[in-house]
């Protein structure tokens, strides 16, 4: 699993994820370090991203793949 920066971190992550799916969903904490459009330029192409503001104080960005 990859650790560091958040915007590296969160690429990897997104790549990963992105292997065989066809949809991530991405439901941003407060104070995520990346604003939505950010998020979005970082997700693999084949895949559609889904981006909500959650608002939960713990993580900065719950993860989901279809």
């Amino acid at each position: 699993m990859p650790w560091g920066a958040p915007e590296g971190t969160l690429a990897q992550v997104l790549a990963s994820l992105g292997d065989g799916s066809e949809l991530i969903t991405c439901i941003a904490g407060q104070g995520a370090p990346l604003a939505s459009e950010r998020v979005a330029t970082l997700a693999p192409a084949q895949v559609e991203l889904e981006h909500r503001d959650g608002g939960q104080p713990s993580y900065w960005w719950l993860l989901s793949a279809e």
